[in-house]
């Protein structure tokens, strides 16, 4: 899989993005909720990008 890079910052929330290899998935959280489940989604959808080969 590709890379993964996970931001926070406060008040703001906080932001996922991975790279496939033809594509970039970038995911927002708001501020307060739990950043677990996005990055299992982001997670999820790349594992499925690269599945079709892309």
């Amino acid at each position: 899989m590709g890379k993964i890079v996970m931001v926070k910052k406060k008040d703001d929330g906080s932001v996922t993005l991975q790279a496939t290899k033809t594509a970039v998935i970038i995911a927002h959280c708001p501020d307060g909720r739990q950043q677990g489940p996005l990055n299992i989604a982001v997670g999820l959808l790349a594992g499925y990008i690269e599945s079709l080969g892309m």
